[in-house]
């Protein structure tokens, strides 16, 4: 009998410390599960701020992007109203140029009235009275070409001459600068004296050849003169096969 008691004491002791333990581990558990939710509201928070920060980022190289956008379409209008502008400075100068002409070619028939058939037939060009006279004729044409090399003005100078010698211009200048040019046009015709036109042929409608001594160098050019549209143009030298 005293040992069932006892047994049974034991056994209630038994229980009673496994019960302790068990309530141990349940706070131990309770502790953990607490700490990995303390965790998860911190990583949680952690990652709302990155978010909030991301997206305000986001939001700033947006407004960014489309500050720039705008910047872009504004200046392509400026640029559109600079190249609209130029296009009719360009326009006014040639109606000008033409108006000079027009000018030019009234002046001289009305003063031919009163010349003697003699000297209407000179074609001498002293460097003094170089001037731009116009497209009219083959002489006006070419004393507009040298009097825009004399002041440095190369688009004048460009404008002066045929298409076909436009495109070799163009290739001769292509990595000079404009000042560049305007030098090398003042340089070659500060020794030049004058021009004078000493034999003229006309090939066709739209083409004439001229022999020009030049002064102050000595030296005899033949020239091109082609017609373009109502006005001549400088078309070049007349070379000789092997001669640049």
């Amino acid at each position: 009998m005293k040992a069932i008691v006892s047994f049974l004491v034991i056994c209630a002791i038994g229980g009673l410390a496994g019960s302790a333990f068990g309530w141990q581990e349940i706070q131990r558990l309770r502790a953990e599960n607490l700490a990995l939710k303390a965790q998860a509201r911190e990583s949680a928070a952690k990652a709302s701020e990155s978010l909030e920060a991301l997206e305000a980022s986001h939001e700033s190289k947006v407004k960014k992007l489309e500050a720039e956008a705008k910047e872009v379409f504004k200046l392509r209008g400026e640029v559109s109203q600079l190249r609209g502008g130029a296009k009719a400075i360009s326009q006014l100068q040639e109606a000008n140029r033409k108006l000079v002409s027009e000018n030019r070619s009234l002046r001289t028939a009305s003063e031919a009235t009163n010349l003697e058939p003699e000297a209407q037939s000179q074609g001498n060009f002293p460097k003094e009275n170089w001037e731009f006279l116009g497209y009219t004729t083959p002489e006006d044409a070419l004393i507009s070409a040298i009097w825009s090399m004399q002041q440095g003005d190369p688009q004048a100078y460009f404008d002066s001459l045929a298409p076909e010698e436009q495109e070799r211009m163009s290739a001769r200048w292509e990595e000079k600068s404009k000042q560049e040019v305007s030098d090398k046009h003042q340089s070659d015709v500060a020794a030049i004296s004058g021009l004078q036109v000493l034999n003229r042929r006309d090939l066709s409608q739209t083409e004439v050849e001229m022999d020009v001594y030049i002064d102050g160098v000595g030296r005899m050019e033949t020239v091109s003169m082609q017609r373009v549209g109502e006005d001549w143009k400088f078309k070049g030298y007349v070379r000789s096969e092997g001669q640049e």
